[in-house]
């Protein structure tokens, strides 16, 4: 081989490897960016696994706040127009930024009330990147997408306005996935997926999330929590939205029912909402008071003052179960009735308890 043909493989082969580096350099932003976001949604999951754990008893599941404050607010997570903080923060003369803010009240608690500090450093379980994960779990709410959709008059009667209330709304589908209006970047993007992957593999992919990952997309960044979660009617009426996103304002209107089929209604939400694992409907006892009788009994409190169970003693039971508790009975009931439960569902369990003499 020549010598000028050796110079000029040796250019070309030099010229190949330039142009390999620059479309890998061309490429690397976007593979940051991915790697990021990857990044950023796992965090978010490890913060919602270990908020789950520590966290929802005292604010709630969806950080609504029930003994603690409320998390998932505006005037926590929202800076007003000119203001680089948020009401709360800044009523507290806080001069860092959010995230510092909330990992200062994670790490080291709050003098004067009940929130301790949750850091290792302060005797607590966490690490800071433990902290740091929670964090970012609650500054999520801040990007989710204000729902234009109304509650619907019940969570547990099928339909695609359902389906769109719970993506957009509790369970914060939208935060992590582009579907309709929603524009979320951590999930793949779920426009047609019925008809690519059918009903029954979008609900095998929502109760296995990591089974059949999409391509370029991380594993352990979903909750599998979806399977006890959702009821099967939720679970159809999310199939049923992502299927016809259009049908989404077509609403189920609130049915007119006479006190026997509110009754009726009433034992299905019950059933739904998991009421019979701590409540029998015979008498035996169980690790909540029967419901066979319980309309109209008088009850002795822990406290030892008594109470008669009638309809509004039955609501502020269902959702607030710490607020007057039965003595001999633990306490241990879900605080989040009242945002899991529509005021119709409420009304129907107790219509339903009514019947149990």
């Amino acid at each position: 081989m020549s010598f000028t043909r050796r110079v000029l493989l040796g250019i070309l082969a030099t010229l190949g490897v330039l142009a390999l580096l620059g479309l890998a350099i061309a490429r690397e932003p976007q593979r940051l960016a991915r790697a990021q976001r990857a990044w950023h949604g796992q965090a978010i999951a490890r913060g919602a696994a270990i908020f789950h754990d520590a966290c929802t008893e005292c604010h709630g599941v969806h950080g609504e706040g029930l003994v603690g404050p409320a998390l998932n607010a505006d005037d926590l997570l929202v800076a007003e127009m000119g203001q680089a903080l948020p009401p709360r923060p800044r009523q507290r003369g806080w001069r860092g930024d959010l995230p510092a803010y909330l990992e200062a009240a994670i790490r080291n608690g709050r003098v004067g009330s009940k929130m301790p500090g949750w850091s290792q450093q302060a005797g607590g379980p966490l690490t800071d990147q433990q902290i740091r994960d929670v964090v970012a779990f609650i500054l999520n709410w801040r990007h989710a997408p204000r729902p234009d959709t109304p509650r619907p008059a019940s969570l547990h009667q099928r339909s695609a306005g359902l389906g769109s209330y719970l993506f957009h709304g509790p369970l914060g589908c939208a935060e992590c996935h582009a579907f309709d209006d929603a524009a979320g970047v951590i999930g793949p993007d779920l426009t047609g997926v019925i008809g690519r992957k059918g009903r029954e593999g979008v609900k095998n992919a929502i109760l296995n999330p990591n089974a059949d990952l999409a391509p370029g997309y991380a594993a352990n960044v979903m909750p599998e929590t979806f399977g006890y979660a959702l009821t099967e009617n939720q679970m159809r009426s999310l199939l049923d939205y992502l299927e016809h996103p259009q049908d989404a304002a077509l609403q189920v209107a609130p049915i007119e029912k006479s006190e026997k089929e509110l009754a009726l209604w009433g034992k299905t939400v019950a059933d739904s909402a998991g009421c019979f694992g701590c409540h029998t409907v015979d008498g035996t006892r169980s690790d909540g008071p029967t419901f066979l009788g319980l309309y109209g009994q008088t009850r002795t409190l822990d406290d030892g003052s008594a109470v008669v169970a009638n309809d509004d003693y039955l609501y502020e039971s269902i959702v607030t179960p710490s607020a007057k508790r039965v003595a001999g009975y633990p306490d241990i009931m879900d605080q989040d009735y009242a945002f899991r439960l529509s005021d119709e569902d409420i009304r129907a369990i107790i219509a339903y308890i009514k019947t149990l003499r």
